[in-house]
């Protein structure tokens, strides 16, 4: 009895594991798309800070005109600018401040070899480390100096710590024609040769 007990529940298992009761899995393919990135020309901003006071306090602005080329589609943002070029108008430098601009021009850039322009490229981004140098060129001197940058939702920001002493430059001038502006709580009339300088860019994306 014991043994057509075991051979009746064996066969139940048989049956149940079988072929007739197998179960389809379905296998889900999970499409790779390839994305590539190119910039977007209305996007482009070339912002400055630049400092006055003894704390150091920081003055925004902006170049309104400039022609950057060289950037291509890629398979990533930083490769996108990679090797890219700036020309920069430096007649069209904004500070917010439409009585302080020409101060700017004329007692900073104009007193600079070449002065109307400034021209920059930039190259090995490294996008484990976050970093990316520049080449800028002013008054007939370039220097290459190294920044950071970050990516997020398809918009690039790089950003640059510069000393226009390294080109030869004096805002000694300057600081003279803007002295009581520069003067901060201590009466010191201070205006740092300190400039970050920020790039921004934002970029299409297309994947197949």
């Amino acid at each position: 009895m014991k043994r057509l007990l075991l051979i009746g529940l064996s066969s139940g298992l048989i049956a149940a594991c079988g072929p007739t009761q197998e179960k389809k899995v379905e296998e889900v393919v999970q499409e790779v798309k390839t994305c590539t990135y190119s910039y977007d020309p209305a996007s482009v901003e070339i912002l400055w800070k630049a400092y006055k006071y003894t704390e150091k306090t920081g003055v925004n602005g902006a170049f309104k005109e400039f022609e950057l080329t060289g950037a291509k589609k890629a398979s990533s943002p930083a490769e996108s600018l990679e090797g890219a070029s700036a020309i920069i108008d430096t007649k069209s430098v904004d500070s917010g401040d439409p009585t302080r601009d020409p101060k700017i021009m004329e007692s900073f850039f104009a007193t600079l070899e070449n002065g109307e322009t400034l021209n920059a490229n930039i190259f090995n981004f490294n996008n484990q480390d976050k970093t990316v140098d520049i080449e800028i060129a002013m008054n007939g001197q370039s220097q290459v100096i190294s920044g950071t940058f970050a990516v997020v939702d398809n918009e690039l920001e790089a950003r640059f710590e510069m000393d226009v002493n390294n080109w030869g430059a004096s805002i000694d001038k300057l600081n003279e024609v803007c002295e009581d502006l520069h003067k901060g709580a201590d009466g010191k009339s201070i205006l740092w040769p300190n400039v970050t300088i920020y790039l921004l860019c934002g970029f299409n994306e297309t994947c197949e």
